[in-house]
């Protein structure tokens, strides 16, 4: 019969395991104005196939980012009050890259 220990340090390693073999992507950029200044608070919904699967909020340079998402195509929503708000379709994700 196992112990509690050698229980905790299987299921340990099964969770190690799990998450070392996940393969997932990011996907992230920056928000700028048409005169080419960051933007801070615009919001950014990373869609795919119309569902939304998560969303990020750009930071005082303009810069968003969100993971994990699995490989895949996803479409990125900006939305502020300072521009109209935009669809990028198209956003490839892949696990080696960002």
């Amino acid at each position: 019969m196992k112990t509690k220990k050698q229980l905790w340090l299987n299921a340990l390693g099964v969770f190690f395991s799990i998450t070392s073999i996940a393969q997932t992507g990011a996907i992230k950029g920056q928000i700028k104005n048409t005169d080419l200044e960051p933007l801070y608070g615009v919001t950014v919904k990373i869609t795919q196939a119309g569902i939304l699967v998560g969303g990020a909020t750009t930071d005082f340079d303009g810069y968003y980012s969100y993971k994990p998402l699995n490989p895949g195509s996803y479409e990125a929503i900006i939305q502020s009050p300072e521009i109209q708000t935009q669809t990028l379709k198209g956003i490839k994700v892949s696990s080696d890259r960002t």
